[in-house]
C-alpha cells in the first residue's frame, strides 16, 4: 500500500490500518512537531509490529547552531548564499586537509563509504531540511516505552547524524 498524507494530520492517521512494519528514515524530525509525529507513528503498529526509524541525534549546543544554520539557509536566497559561502569552503578545506593527513582522497571515498550519494548533493541536503528537531537515544527509548513499544535494536552515533532504532509493539 502506498498512501500520500501528513503524519501530523490526526484524521489521516486514524484512517490508516495498522501495519506489521513502519519505516521512517530521517524524516520525522523534519515535520515541525516531531513528538506528535512519533506519537502518531506508534498508533500505526499492529501487535508485535516493528517500527524502524532514524532521528537526528541531540548534540546540545551544536544542534542549536545547526538548527539556526538550516533556518537561515531555508529563509531566503540571501541566507542560502551566505550559508553556502561559509559552509562549502569550510568543508572543502577540511576534506583536503583530511586527505593530506590520511594520504587518501576523502572526496573519492565519500560515495563508496556512505549512503552512495554525492558529496555535492549531500551538502545541500544537510543545509536544508528545516524544520529540524533532535532527540537523544534516552529520550526516544523513554518516549516509546511509555507508548507500549520495546526497543529491539539501537545504532547510536556519538555526534552528528541519526540514531537508528527498531522498536517492537508489545
Amino acid at each position: 500500500m502506498v498512501e500520500r498524507g501528513d503524519i501530523l494530520d490526526q484524521d489521516f492517521v486514524r484512517s490508516l490500518p495498522t501495519f506489521d512494519v513502519v519505516y521512517s528514515w530521517g524524516v520525522l524530525h523534519h515535520t515541525g512537531d516531531m513528538w506528535q509525529a512519533l506519537r502518531n507513528v506508534a498508533t500505526l503498529l499492529s501487535d508485535r509490529g516493528r517500527l524502524c526509524l532514524a532521528l537526528s541525534n541531540d548534540q546540545g549546543w551544536r544542534s542549536k547552531i545547526w538548527r539556526l544554520v538550516k533556518r537561515c539557509y531555508c529563509a531566503s536566497t540571501l541566507g542560502k548564499c551566505a550559508i553556502c559561502a561559509v559552509f562549502i569552503p569550510y568543508v572543502v578545506i577540511r576534506c583536503c586537509c583530511s586527505s593530506v593527513v590520511r594520504r587518501r582522497n576523502t572526496f573519492a571515498e565519500y560515495g563508496k563509504n556512505t549512503r552512495g550519494m554525492s558529496l555535492f548533493y549531500d551538502w545541500f541536503d544537510w543545509l536544508g531540511g528545516y524544520p529540524y528537531e533532535v532527540a537523544s537515544v534516552g529520550e526516544v527509548v523513554d518516549f516509546f516505552s511509555r507508548h507500549g513499544l520495546r526497543v529491539e535494536k539501537i545504532k547510536a552515533v556519538n555526534n552528528h547524524g541519526c540514531n537508528e532504532f527498531t522498536f517492537v509493539k508489545q
